[in-house]
């Protein structure tokens, strides 16, 4: 599917890695032009790994930590997943040796890090902090998505992000009844407390004229879309000088979590069309923020390519302290099959881990792995694949 954004301000952060796109045409151009102006497009299109992959994708859990996450949203696309995180005596990422690691890869294997979770918060992790400020210390672009909840644990770290580095806030709501139905917060002030956090860290951040990016993204369901809240939300970013509100409509996952949405049914796309037209007004009086509404679902089920690609332009340390080709095989129910290296033993070197598993990898990827029912893209590693899956016949042609 093919789907149209409003956008109402071009924002360097949203648009460039991260990029979402108008169509699949788009979506080959972007990747096109990223890797010849970094020397490499010959390098993927014969099937081999990026000499320097972009990003190193953490998903940061220890067993020491308080709790997995401090929401148990109803839309969380693995939700279920946490009671494997709970119960099998995984110990997760030990966080001297994700700082061991940070070290490792420093400016010269990955441009920079994502911190990111499925069923867990990153700013729950331990010493969160510490690893913010190392990955900038080493020269490394970083970004987060994250509930916020817990914001000011990167107070401390905020002056030393600059224009590459991106907070991704999920919000999913404008009041708390909003918020807490789509979020089900752990804390009675959840709501308030998050939008707090992202208030102070704007001030912090005009003070000290940085220029590091801040987005909100915001899950549609029938529960959160009153328009007079999504007003006030518009409004209330464009007063802060916020760089980005994401709106979309996610589809259920095949996997990962049972319930996902049951509680809170997500809109139509029609829906979502109908509403975006009643904000019309509000949306051309913006000029700060860039406003997007995506009415392509969450996670494509249809996959036109044939194997995974992603772990050649990117690398993703699962919550169990091991390696994985994508984002939903990194969950810990697949640790023993597709997993490899360990972050977590006294002598890990990392470039000869991401070395030998491409090679691995490269040599195990049957489609099996990448279909519906047992791995899900992510609308960015969908991107990724389609882009990088070669016609075989014409292995100097990318398909559109």
């Amino acid at each position: 599917m093919t789907y149209k954004n409003t956008y109402i301000r071009t924002s360097s952060y949203e648009d460039s890695f991260w990029k979402e796109f108008d169509s699949r045409e788009a979506r080959r151009r972007f990747w096109n032009d990223l890797f010849k102006r970094r020397g490499e497009h010959h390098l993927l299109n014969s099937g081999c790994a990026a000499n320097k992959a972009i990003y190193l994708e953490v998903h940061p859990y220890f067993h020491e930590q308080d709790r997995l996450c401090s929401n148990r949203c109803v839309w969380c696309t693995r939700g279920d997943e946490r009671k494997a995180l709970e119960s099998n005596g995984n110990i997760g990422i030990e966080p001297e040796r994700l700082l061991t690691l940070i070290n490792q890869i420093s400016e010269h294997i990955h441009e920079g890090v994502l911190l990111s979770g499925n069923c867990t918060e990153p700013l729950q992790y331990p010493m969160i902090d510490e690893v913010v400020k190392l990955i900038k210390k080493c020269n490394l672009g970083f970004r987060i998505n994250t509930n916020f909840y817990q914001g000011d644990k990167l107070f401390d770290a905020v002056k030393l992000l600059d224009k590459r580095d991106f907070i991704r806030v999920s919000l999913d709501g404008f009041s708390e009844n909003a918020y807490n139905i789509s979020h089900r917060p752990q804390f009675i002030d959840a709501f308030i407390r998050t939008k707090t956090n992202v208030e102070e860290l704007i001030q912090i951040r005009d003070k000290l004229h940085s220029q590091f990016g801040i987005g909100l993204t915001w899950i549609m369901t029938k529960s959160n879309t009153l328009l007079n809240d999504i007003r006030n939300a518009l409004h209330w970013a464009e007063g802060l000088k916020l760089n980005s509100i994401r709106f979309r409509i996610p589809a259920e996952p095949l996997v990962g979590n049972e319930s996902f949405c049951k509680d809170d049914p997500c809109l139509t796309v029609n829906e979502l069309l109908e509403l975006k037209q009643e904000l019309q007004t509000d949306l051309s009086s913006l000029t700060s923020v860039n406003v997007q509404f995506l009415e392509e679902p969450h996670t494509p089920q249809e996959k036109t390519f044939e194997k995974c690609h992603y772990y050649r332009i990117m690398s993703v340390l699962g919550a169990s302290g091991m390696f994985f080709p994508c984002t939903s095989l990194s969950m810990v129910s697949n640790r023993n099959d597709l997993g490899y290296g360990d972050v977590n033993t006294p002598a890990f070197d990392y470039l000869k881990t991401r070395d030998a598993f491409i090679k691995k990898w490269s040599l195990l990827n049957p489609k099996k792995f990448c279909n519906g029912r047992v791995s899900e893209c992510t609308r960015f590693e969908f991107s990724v694949n389609e882009w990088l899956e070669i016609d075989e016949k014409k292995p100097d042609r990318i398909p559109i």
